[in-house]
């Protein structure tokens, strides 16, 4: 409030002026017109005031006010002790409220700047964060491409080392011929393998984190999107698979929402692609996608009969390069981390329920509002 901006010294002169002024036209009520009625004692703004901004020790302006009421009927105007006396006690019931009152708004204020404060540094804390990823990620890259070039450069030259081997082989030992036939033909060409694939299994990390990073940055492009036109765009991806398999899929009715057009997508086709190949082969594949509206949201399911997810791999499904089960499909563990960044950007939310040998339902809700104040989410 802007009246509790004011200095100390301010504040106690507007209530003495403010006093002043009541006592005056409590006079001119009382004394001068005849009107004795309680609106005419004015006394409960100065009250309120000082209560408000003093807290407890303001309650001695309502005490200040009762003696000074009583004195002034019992040796000036005359009076009935007992009527100031019970206006005495209301002031001081005034002042009492007022202090409840102002306390309770102070707290309240405190915990709306502390709440304010703390969103504010996770903000930051959550720009940081996706800046760090970023830079880390992007130059890392040049590393591993130096060691990728010179993996090449290497095998270039074991190519010309075995060229020539046959000719110098003769001038060596039959144990050191054993040994480098051994080291050239063999252990350098495994060593070599094995490090172009870890570059390379490293660089398909570092590419699902700048696209991890990369979708925290795209600014949303909001309009009307068919959900169910979507999953069904979806599955064709996944016709070989639904075919080979015979996967029995359902695609319910769903309603039209405001949405940004390729994270819809994302969703849907990491979601769906989690129920095709996770699907168990010891029985027939089901999977069916539906939705319903909630309020202002519409909120989607995604159900499969698959493996389920075990209670020792749900606290960490969302988590990035983490991967549940048995690790018999390609990817690198980033596809969920995905779908919840989306959702998240549209100030939704995602979750699951599994039971293990027996089926997953993932569930997000894409609030269905215009999209200009979900691209605040950046």
């Amino acid at each position: 409030m802007i009246l509790d901006q004011l200095e100390a010294e301010s504040k106690k002169y507007i209530i003495a002026t403010i006093t002043i002024a009541c006592i005056s036209l409590i006079y001119y009520f009382h004394v001068v017109l005849k009107i004795e009625v309680i609106f005419t004692h004015l006394f409960y703004i100065p009250i309120f005031l000082a209560a408000f901004w003093w807290k407890r020790k303001g309650l001695l302006m309502p005490l200040s006010l009762a003696l000074l009421l009583l004195i002034s009927h019992m040796f000036f105007l005359g009076g009935t002790i007992i009527n100031d006396f019970l206006r005495g006690l209301m002031f001081m019931f005034v002042g009492m409220i007022s202090v409840v009152l102002s306390e309770r708004i102070e707290k309240q204020e405190k915990q709306e700047k502390l709440l304010m404060q703390y969103t504010v540094d996770l903000e930051r804390a959550n720009e940081e964060v996706k800046q760090f990823a970023y830079i880390i990620s992007h130059d890392m890259r040049a590393p591993l491409i130096n060691v990728k070039g010179f993996v090449a450069e290497l095998c270039s030259a074991s190519d010309a080392v075995r060229s020539t081997m046959k000719d110098a082989l003769p001038c060596l030992s039959e144990k050191q011929q054993k040994d480098v036939t051994i080291a050239i033909t063999e252990d350098m060409p495994e060593a070599m393998n094995f490090i172009d694939s870890s570059v390379t299994r490293m660089d398909h990390l570092i590419n699902a984190l700048l696209k991890l990073s990369r979708l925290g940055y795209r600014e949303l492009q909001f309009e009307a999107v068919d959900m169910a036109k979507i999953a069904r765009s979806m599955l064709k991806g996944l016709a070989y698979h639904i075919d080979r398999d015979n996967i029995k899929v359902v695609v319910e009715a769903m309603p039209e929402i405001r949405a940004d057009r390729m994270a819809m997508e994302q969703i849907m086709g990491n979601l769906l692609t989690n129920a095709v190949h996770y699907l168990d082969p010891d029985r027939p594949g089901e999977i069916e996608i539906t939705s319903r509206r909630e309020g202002s949201a519409v909120i989607f399911h995604v159900r499969d009969n698959g493996r389920g997810i075990s209670k020792e791999d749900r606290g960490k499904i969302f988590m990035p390069f983490r991967r549940c089960g048995r690790q018999d499909v390609p990817g690198e563990g980033m596809g969920l981390s995905y779908v919840q960044a989306m959702v998240r950007r549209h100030g939704g939310h995602i979750g699951f329920e599994s039971e293990e040998g027996r089926g997953t339902t993932f569930t997000f809700t894409i609030p269905n509002i215009i999209g200009d104040s979900h691209q605040l989410k950046k």
